[in-house]
């Protein structure tokens, strides 16, 4: 009798087994062409949908209020006067289809339930192409190219954010940097003041600190500083005694009080292993990593107008012993007052 139920029993299992690996087979083959459940692309839920299905959603939802089906120049010249091209003109296309193929065919369809429960989210942008000889002779006819008005004396403007003009569309009336179209000339002597800056800030601009220590890592970009420069009342950056750049000083403590909150160790807390397994939470009061936000604001400063690429440690004015578990130290006492016991440990031994 218990080997009939055994065997009845055996059975059943063996057909839950079965028709489970072929309801996961045919699920999985639904996904075959479609992105898997818990798939996110810029944010957008595409589980279920194919490629040809969520390019075009996409697009609308990536630069809202930029509709790339209908892209604009216009360029500006002076007096108020300004023309436009239309981008259709010039076979102005913007896709994401080619990126959306790469994402689902990277994906395996039997993978289904993996990617349910760890959902992910990619990022991607549209893929910019348009006929160059076509823009370049929609240019070549603009009023604002006439090479017959009076040069402008040179200037310094700061902008913020990039201009990637047509390779980088972000609104639905761009303006489109020509300044390769014109013949560069020499600039008089009495302009070498306004150079001069210019050259500052580009050296500024070009500057790069990255702050590394143990695991942590962050990274200063000059283009990024470039907004911490003091202006005069012409809305130009001014410069001290020295003919260097100024800063604004709270901007630079404000980053050094970032770089304290990042890089610190003293105060906080430590979730700590015990010897008899468990976690516990201790309070960190011993002395550990502290940011001298003094000397660290006087190298930063030195170092952006140096410009260059450059990775350093933060300037400590202390330091511990390590960071997590490791600010306790290899050697130390643990008392476990529940069973009565004490554990020295020297140098990582028992």
């Amino acid at each position: 009798m218990l080997k009939k139920v055994l065997k009845i029993t055996g059975i059943v299992l063996a057909s839950l087994v079965l028709l489970a690996v072929i309801a996961y087979g045919i699920v999985a083959d639904y996904y075959k062409y479609r992105f898997l459940c818990g798939t996110y692309i810029n944010s957008v839920n595409v589980s279920g949908k194919k490629v040809e299905d969520v390019n075009d959603a996409l697009l609308r939802s990536y630069k809202p209020g930029v509709d790339y089906s209908n892209i604009t120049l216009m360029f500006e010249g002076q007096d108020g006067y300004n023309e436009t091209v239309n981008c259709s003109d010039i076979g102005f296309e913007a896709d994401m289809s080619g990126k959306l193929n790469d994402i689902r065919n990277g994906q395996r369809s039997y993978e289904w339930l993996i990617c349910y429960l760890y959902p992910i989210n990619y990022d991607v942008s549209p893929v910019i192409s348009y006929d160059e000889a076509a823009l370049r002779e929609k240019v070549e006819k603009l009023k604002c190219v006439d090479t017959s008005e009076d040069k402008k004396n040179p200037t310094v403007k700061l902008k913020s954010g990039k201009d990637g003009a047509l390779d980088n569309v972000d609104r639905s009336v761009i303006e489109l940097d020509i300044s390769d179209c014109y013949i560069p000339h020499k600039i008089p002597s009495k302009f070498n003041d306004i150079v001069s800056l210019y050259n500052k800030i580009e050296k500024l601009k070009s500057a790069q600190i990255t702050f590394i220590d143990d695991k942590i890592k962050y990274t200063l970009k000059g283009d990024f500083a470039v907004s911490w420069l003091e202006k005069g009342e012409d809305g130009l950056p001014v410069v001290d005694e020295n003919n260097d750049l100024v800063f604004d000083e709270s901007r630079l403590e404000g980053y050094t009080d970032f770089l304290s909150d990042v890089y610190n160790t003293t105060g906080g807390s430590i979730d700590w292993v015990k010897h008899s397994g468990g976690t516990v939470t201790l309070k960190n009061s011993m002395p550990g990593y502290i940011v001298d936000k003094t000397a660290e604001k006087d190298k930063i400063k030195e170092q952006l107008l140096r410009g260059g690429i450059l990775k350093r440690r933060p300037i400590y004015e202390s330091e511990g012993n390590g960071r997590g578990n490791d600010q306790i130290g290899k050697t130390y006492i643990e008392v476990d007052m529940g069973e009565q016991k004490l554990y020295y440990y020297v140098d990582g031994q028992l």
